[in-house]
């Protein structure tokens, strides 16, 4: 892999898993990883104070995260996009890179259809694009 694990993030049960997941394939391919946090692009719009607290948001759980994943060695980065979610990512990622994304969506029934979100940046971002789920257990392809 030439390209960077660029991986969505907001803190979610989801996007957790899906940084699980890039973080052990950057490990074992030697491949950078970038956490991507979308900002809500209506946060302008309803005022000075919630524009504020969501950048403020955005920076702690950067922050943390990349505290968190120090002690890996890997060459680790974040940006924050401005959204919507899918034009965000799109303008943002390179053919080389994966984009990956979480999901709420696991089981059989559930699992047979991906979110549309995910259907969207999947069709959306001119790279390739991994969804796991919640339930992707470490070591798993």
């Amino acid at each position: 892999m030439n390209g960077r694990y660029v991986v969505g993030v907001d803190g979610s049960t989801p996007s957790e898993a899906a940084l699980r997941w890039a973080t052990e394939r950057a490990v074992r391919q030697g491949a950078p990883l970038v956490l991507a946090h979308v900002r809500d692009p209506e946060a302008g719009m309803m005022g000075d104070d919630f524009a504020r607290d969501e950048a403020r948001r955005s920076s702690e759980l950067l922050g943390r995260l990349l505290e968190q994943l120090a002690p890996t060695g890997l060459d680790v980065s974040s940006t924050v996009l401005d959204g919507p979610l899918t034009a965000g990512l799109a303008a943002f990622v390179t053919p080389a890179d994966t984009v990956v994304i979480g999901t709420h969506k696991v089981g059989f029934l559930q699992g047979r259809v991906l979110g549309s979100r995910s259907v969207q940046i999947a069709a959306g971002v001119p790279s390739s694009v991994a969804v796991p789920s919640a339930n992707t257990r470490l070591g798993s392809a």
